[in-house]
């Protein structure tokens, strides 16, 4: 329960006509009082969604960014996600040190094949980091290629059911992800 009561500030000049209202928080020292500064954070603290981040922050929070960018080990279908929340927390970066310290915290989330393929390359904003990402990973036939592919697959001959509803499935994935990946999520039509 909050308590809410009148008090003069101890460091301040006392006035007894200007009381100032503070109030009193919880008396449990292990939870720290909410800061007003920080976005609203899930449930989990783990995991945050990117488009929860407060608009009119004063520069990036590291630990926001830790949080809300997932690692890329350089799995294709992860690309589109690490990218996207990536640029939510550029676009939160108002100074050239937080883009620098963007980069940084960006640069550490890549791993395995993602990581050896950028650890010896410099890079000076996440704009160019994005762009070798997106040409050693992304899909490199076009949609109409796959579009075609999709349409004449068959089923190969001693092929199982399940493994060709996989080839099937995997094809259909490939398709919306390059769809979604190189037109924009409001142009791309949804494959079913």
């Amino acid at each position: 329960m909050v308590n809410t009561r009148l008090q003069t500030q101890q460091n301040q000049p006392q006035n007894p006509a200007q009381p100032t209202l503070i109030q009193n928080q919880p008396q449990n020292p292990a939870q720290p009082p909410p800061n007003p500064a920080q976005p609203p954070l899930n449930q989990n603290p783990n995991q945050v969604n990117p488009h929860q981040i407060h608009q009119n922050i004063a520069g990036m929070d590291i630990n926001v960014a830790l949080r809300i960018i997932p690692e890329f080990n350089g799995i294709r279908r992860d690309l589109h996600k690490f990218i996207t929340c990536c640029d939510e927390m550029a676009d939160t970066c108002t100074t050239n040190d937080d883009r620098k310290m963007l980069l940084n915290v960006i640069k550490s989330k890549l791993s395995s094949t993602a990581y050896d393929i950028v650890k010896y390359k410099a890079f000076a904003n996440w704009d160019e980091l994005k762009l070798i990402l997106q040409n050693q990973f992304l899909e490199r036939r076009t949609t109409g290629q796959m579009q075609y592919e999709l349409s004449t697959v068959k089923q190969n001959f001693n092929e199982d059911v399940r493994s060709y509803a996989n080839r099937v499935e995997k094809l259909l994935i490939d398709l919306n992800e390059a769809m979604v990946t190189h037109e924009g999520v409001a142009s791309a039509p949804l494959i079913i």
